[in-house]
């Protein structure tokens, strides 16, 4: 066990000690340390459940050990007679194989236990460089996302999506494909000027639309997947964003997939639970949490640039559309990624008869950089959309009759979204 932790610290050490003069080091650069420290933290990994599986055996050697010499020192005790003050003439031959089967099992036994600490420590110290390798990975990608002295862009985003609508029944139905773009600021953040070049019009920039505290270019939505690549061909597409703090001109993101293909993550399908039991989205019991849990990610995985893994939004509306729960976005607080299986939103956040709405969606990422303290990225994405209802009296008479779509992608709640026509999103997926 020594070896695998003398050559991943060694390792470590290498790498984290040409980690120098951040703020000259231009991105590629640090991408590829960031890669090397992440493959120094896999087999950091590998050596620790080693060492794990061997501390596991030897533990149950060393029990199995203990055991013995615990029987062994209960048979003795049991040749002695306290009426004769010691062990019977007749037993005695019996008695001292059994004393020396216990001395030898003695013997056995502390170098068994010195052992057994050693591989204890031996196992600590290979966690405690897993966590330094960890903790430095985190805070490169924290130095690498936190801005790098720009106060004005949070992060921004181009999508390829398909959308989904679940029934009461758990069944799906195909919404519309739809393609978009969003830059989200900081607080107190500005934007000057955006747009994006997609491929098949290199000569027609699209602006991007000042919606507050957000920009975004509406692409359309599609009946068919095909129809969608033919409006936006997959390949390279062009950002150029202007604020304050920050420009960037022509900065180029690539979103295809294998072959070239639009590779969408397989469509989503939401259960609900409350107290381990599954339940109707129709018979919700407002005081109680509500635990929402979806089917497998497709495919999802982290960044091998070590910007932004593949994603999980959760997000919970009242029937005005009001968001009552959310999950978070990247690059502003905690967020959730591929390996969620399920989140639980609070009683708290639930009254008594009232309609919900709900959407999971999953962002896999296809490109992703930061430029200038700028982090982009480039995904396919699936959501599916899901009304629930709480039991009890209603606790809010003005709900509408239908409630207002959660963003663009709710295209059955809009009027009139003609296939490959902009729609206003009233609310910004997370």
């Amino acid at each position: 066990m020594k070896r695998p932790l003398l050559l991943v610290s060694t390792v470590a050490v290498a790498i984290l000690g040409s980690i120098t003069a951040k703020t000259v080091i231009d991105q590629d650069r640090r991408v590829d340390q960031l890669d090397a420290l992440r493959a120094t933290l896999e087999e950091a990994r590998s050596a620790i459940d080693s060492c794990r599986n061997a501390l596991a055996l030897q533990q149950e050697d060393f029990l199995r050990l203990d055991g013995v010499v615990d029987s062994l020192r209960t048979a003795m005790n049991g040749f002695e007679d306290s009426a004769l003050g010691g062990v019977p003439e007749v037993v005695y031959p019996e008695y001292l194989q059994t004393f020396e089967l216990y001395n030898d099992s003695v013997d056995a036994w502390q170098p068994r236990a010195d052992s057994l600490q050693a591989s204890e420590s031996r196992c600590r110290a290979l966690v405690e460089s897993h966590n330094q390798l960890s903790d430095s990975i985190r805070r490169m990608r924290e130095e690498m996302t936190g801005g790098g002295g720009q106060s004005d862009i949070s992060f921004f985003v181009l999508v390829k999506s398909s959308n989904y609508a679940q029934n009461s029944s758990g069944e799906l139905s195909l919404l519309n494909h739809h393609f978009f773009s969003e830059i989200f600021l900081k607080e107190g953040g500005r934007l000057d000027e955006a747009s994006l070049t997609v491929p098949n019009r290199p000569l027609e920039p699209m602006a991007y639309e000042d919606r507050g505290s957000n920009f975004y270019v509406e692409g359309g939505h599609f009946d068919t997947l095909e129809e969608l690549d033919a409006g936006y061909p997959n390949g390279v597409f062009e950002f150029h964003i202007e604020a304050p703090s920050v420009k960037i001109n022509g900065e180029e993101f690539r979103l295809a997939g294998p072959g070239g293909e639009t590779a969408l993550p397989d469509p989503i399908t939401i259960t609900l639970f409350q107290s381990e039991e599954a339940v109707s989205p129709l018979e919700v019991a407002p005081d109680q949490d509500l635990t929402i849990r979806w089917s497998e990610y497709s495919d999802g995985a982290e960044d091998p640039r070590g910007i932004v893994d593949d994603m999980i939004f959760v997000v919970v509306a009242d029937c005005h559309g009001e968001r009552v729960f959310h999950t978070g976005l990247p690059f502003q607080g905690p967020y959730l990624t591929y390996r969620t299986t399920e989140i639980s939103v609070p009683a708290s956040a639930l009254e008594s008869g009232h309609p919900y709405s709900m959407f999971v969606e999953f962002p896999r990422v296809v490109d992703s950089r930061v430029i200038r303290g700028v982090p982009g990225f480039t995904s396919f994405a699936t959501a599916t959309y899901l009304d629930f209802s709480t039991r009890g009296p209603t606790s809010d008479a003005g709900c509408p009759e239908v409630a207002p779509p959660m963003d663009t992608g709710q295209t059955d709640r809009m009027e009139n979204p003609a296939g490959g026509s902009a729609v206003r999103r009233p609310t910004t997926k997370p």
